[in-house]
């Protein structure tokens, strides 16, 4: 359920354009969650980034920030993320990982592709 909430906040942070300039990057989000201090992601292969907790509302809608990917390149790319909290006594305690894979589309892009034009036939040997 967690990964189903987590894929629809990418697309929604991915696809609408934010009218906050505040967050005007694209943004993987989740569900707020309040039993979590933040979150631990890991792209590509990369080093482990931590990030604190922070809700961001958007159209009335309280999701969790997770990661800034306005930065990533242009393609395919996979995450796992989790989330933490620091029991205080306990120490810190992590959530199961979540598999993640989204593509970030060409800068610029609509989401509107042109028709072709200058159809026709020629012979080639």
């Amino acid at each position: 359920m967690f990964l189903k909430k987590l894929l629809i906040g990418v697309v929604l942070a991915s696809v609408l354009s934010f009218a906050s300039s505040a967050l005007a990057d694209t943004w993987v989000v989740c569900d707020p969650q309040s039993d979590a201090d933040g979150y631990k992601y890991t792209m590509d292969g990369s080093d482990w980034v931590t990030t604190p907790y922070e809700e961001y509302v958007y159209q009335g809608v309280s999701y969790a920030l997770v990661a800034n990917v306005e930065n990533v390149a242009v393609g395919v790319h996979t995450m796992q993320v989790k989330a933490f909290l620091d029991t205080g006594v306990g120490g810190i305690k992590e959530s199961a990982i979540i598999p993640f894979e989204f593509t970030k589309p060409r800068e610029g892009w609509d989401g509107s592709i042109g028709s072709p034009t200058g159809l026709k036939l020629i012979p080639i040997p």
